[in-house]
């Protein structure tokens, strides 16, 4: 069986955990965000995130965290450019449908400044890092303003649509003590491989896995979610778990 995910869905799980090592040796921990830009920024701001440290201590404290977005919010912009290039290269190639008020570098980059960025570093900054299910619930309602808006077009019921969207995203990480962190980490770590090597390519299959399943997409999705039968049977309960949290998310809204 395969489960098909939408083009939010993908943007959300391609920003997945990571570590941002920086020279001194300290680790700034930013949960959410994909290793390529996370090297991208310990290259970019490292020199400042050692003053913040300098100035604050090493402890993640409010205020040393939100010196280092303050630091870092250009550097992280500047990271954010290749994602923006990698989805309308998609699009001029034909490869995916994006619906025009989201088909220029001007406007992606404004979202992603505006909401992506701003929302992401003023969650972190608020957030414990050692419970990432905090930031995770912060950038959701953040978001979800901005899911409306942008939905009003395509749904009669946006309202509904963007609770059920927030109150589904909110659901599926409680899959993740159903399912177990080993197969979560596992999938992960496949996720951010193929973002790093093949996103063109991978973002066409996420979005597109059905039309695209016999030419090589099912083949990717299957690596990425499990090939050995200990691996099956965790998918299959994955998919379990979230058909259930859509018929909770549901109720919730209506």
């Amino acid at each position: 069986m395969c489960f098909s995910m939408s083009k939010t869905q993908f943007v959300i799980l391609l920003v997945l955990p990571a570590l941002v090592s920086v020279a001194e040796g300290i680790k700034i921990e930013f949960p959410g965000i994909a290793p390529k830009i996370s090297g991208c920024i310990n290259v970019k701001c490292a020199m400042e995130i050692n003053k913040c440290t300098n100035d604050h201590g090493t402890d993640l404290t409010v205020k040393l965290k939100g010196c280092i977005a303050s630091r870092c919010k250009q550097a992280m912009s500047s990271c954010m450019e290749w994602i923006i290039q990698a989805v309308l290269s998609i699009q001029q190639a034909s490869l995916a449908h994006i619906p025009e008020q989201f088909s220029s570098l001007k406007t992606l980059t404004y979202l992603m400044k505006t909401f992506g960025i701003n929302s992401y570093l003023h969650c972190w900054q608020h957030s414990d890092l050692q419970k990432s299910s905090q930031i995770t619930e912060c950038l959701i309602e953040k978001a979800q303003p901005y899911v409306t808006s942008a939905i009003k077009p395509f749904f009669r019921k946006p309202d509904f649509v963007s609770c059920w969207l927030s109150q589904v995203l909110r659901r599926y990480f409680s899959c993740y003590d159903f399912i177990g962190e080993e197969y979560f980490s596992s999938v992960q770590q496949k996720f951010e491989q193929m973002t790093e090597t093949h996103f063109p390519e991978f973002a066409l299959c996420m979005m597109n896995l059905a039309k695209y399943w016999n030419d090589g997409c099912g083949e990717m999705y299957t690596h990425i979610y499990g090939l050995t039968p200990t691996e099956q049977t965790k998918y299959k309960d994955l998919i379990t778990c979230v058909i259930d949290n859509m018929i909770t998310a549901t109720a919730a809204c209506n």
